[in-house]
Parts: C-alpha cells; structure tokens; sequence
C-alpha cells in the first residue's frame, strides 16, 4: 500500500478548502428556527420518547432535543460536545467512531475545517445506526439523523467495489440553482472518504466543483481521520489518502428524492482518477440526505 507525500495533503487541503469556507458561512445564514417544539419530557431521561429511531438514546434535563422534519434531532446544551458524546453512549448506544480535534495539535481546528472535517460521531445499537454532527466550543448543538441499511460503491485497483457501510452527511447549502452536498462515507472493507460535491439543478456536476479524498485503513473512518497528521511526511502505518479528480465532471451525476428542503439521493461518480494513478479509474456511488439546507448569500 503506497503512501502520499506531504506535497499531496496540501493539494488536498487546497481543493477542499473553498467548499467548506462556504459551508462555513451557509451555516451562518442558515434558519435556524426550531422546526418542532422539544418533546414532550425532552431532557429529562429519554429525549427522543416521541421519536423511535433514537429510542434508548438518554440525556439530562439541561439538554433540550428538538425535532427536525424527516428523520432527524438536534439536540442544544451549554455543555461542551465531549459531555454530550459520553451522554449519548452511556444509554442503549455506543459509540461506534468519533472524529474530534486533537486537543495538544496547534492550529488543528484550522487544519481540520480546511479539509472538511467536522467533528461527528457515528452511534449504533444492534443494527441500527444514527449519524450526529457536532458544532461549538463551550457549549454544543449536535445534529442526528437515523441511517438505513446502506451499501456503497468504491471501485477501483485494490478498492473493495460494493460493500455494506454507512454514508453521514455532514453539510448541504444552496447557491443560486446548486446544491452542494459535504459528507464522510466508509464500509466493512475500511475504505472509506470524505467528499464535497456540487451540483446543478438537472443533477449534472462540473469536476471544478469535486473534491473527494479516499482513505485505506484498517480500523474506523472518523477515528483514522482524527489521528492523521496531514501536516507530516506520510500518514500513519497502514493509511493510505488518494485524492481524486475528474475530467469535465466524469459521466457524474445525482439522483434526487425527497423535498426540496431535505434533499436526498445518491451519487454516482463512475470515472475519477486518483493523484498516483495507482487506483486506475475509481467509481464511487454513495447515498446522502440533507437534515436541512442553508443559503449561501441570503
């Protein structure tokens, strides 16, 4: 298994760094009005009683759970995120993968939000999974969604083809007429990515508008992720980061479902190249679907 330069992390960070600057500020302008009131009882023991898909999931009173339209919670506290994360494993889950910042890493927010990685959690209980982003510093507002059974689609010299796994969706806005979607998948094969895509209303997409970058490892996506040092020689023992790109978009495209405001979909990426061309031609086919979208600009 190669290994990638420090030359080819920084490419990586130059090519995703644009899209999350914007995501950054889409979800300032974000509406961020509650869809729903809390539940009922919501902070006081169970806070998803209302709720099956996160049955078992236990806080306490001063967390107030939300409701989103769909699927999908958030959950607000004073608290910091590492609270809340011992919070949500403590009950009928555990937590499955993490991706946090390194607290001893200088400039390691920076790093980490120019290559696209939002801190996120992956929680699972028997078969069931639930996604959650995480956002703030002194206190948090974790965003949750259910994960059906998926199956995902690396293929490629080496890459496994289609596997069992899960697909988080970590940010969707909108600008103009586009839709650009930022998400984390991986599979039972320990393949895995991160990727931003965006793309036009008839669903085609420009490569300008790719950034995707495949990790190889051999345990779990977030936590492989939160122990890179993107800044270093070579990633650790057993990783490996290929970035990939494509020529006038590559065939890609997006199949769309579910209202406007909470799209959903999967897309399907049959002809990408990777940096070494070590992986041949990569296809890639992944679900995502938005909790909710902001506006860029509005």
């Amino acid at each position: 298994m190669s290994t990638t330069t420090s030359d080819h992390r920084r490419r990586v960070l130059t090519g995703l760094l644009a899209t999350v600057l914007l995501g950054a500020l889409a979800a300032c302008t974000t509406d961020d009005k509650p869809a729903a009131q809390p539940t009922t009882g919501a902070g006081a023991g169970p806070a998803t009683a209302a709720l099956p898909a996160f049955a078992g999931l236990y806080v306490t009173p001063e967390v107030i759970a939300v409701p989103l339209p769909g699927d999908g919670l958030r959950m607000v506290t004073a608290q910091r995120c590492d609270r809340l994360v011992g919070m949500l494993g403590a009950g009928q889950w555990y937590v499955a993968d993490e991706l946090r910042y390194p607290e001893d890493a200088a400039g390691t927010e920076e790093i980490f939000g120019g290559l696209g990685l939002m801190p996120a959690l992956l929680l699972r209980r028997g078969d069931q999974r639930v996604f959650a982003t995480l956002e703030g510093v002194t206190d948090c507002t974790a965003t949750l969604t259910s994960l059906p059974a998926q199956e995902i689609t690396v293929s490629g010299a080496g890459l496994p083809g289609t596997r069992a796994g899960w697909s988080g969706t970590t940010r969707c806005y909108r600008s103009g007429g586009n839709l650009t979607v930022s998400f984390y998948f991986d599979t039972d094969a320990h393949v895995g990515a991160i990727g931003t895509v965006t793309f036009a209303a008839d669903g085609s997409l420009s490569a300008d508008e790719l950034s995707i970058a495949v990790i190889q490892h051999s345990g779990a996506l977030l936590r492989t992720l939160s122990a890179l040092d993107w800044s270093g020689e070579k990633p650790k023992r057993g990783v490996t980061v290929s970035e990939l790109s494509a020529e006038d978009g590559g065939g890609a495209k997006v199949s769309l479902t579910g209202p406007a405001e909470r799209p959903a979909g999967t897309l399907t990426l049959p002809a990408l190249s990777d940096d070494t061309g070590e992986l041949g031609q990569v296809g890639i086919t992944v679900p995502f679907a938005c909790a909710e979208v902001g506006t860029l600009g509005a």
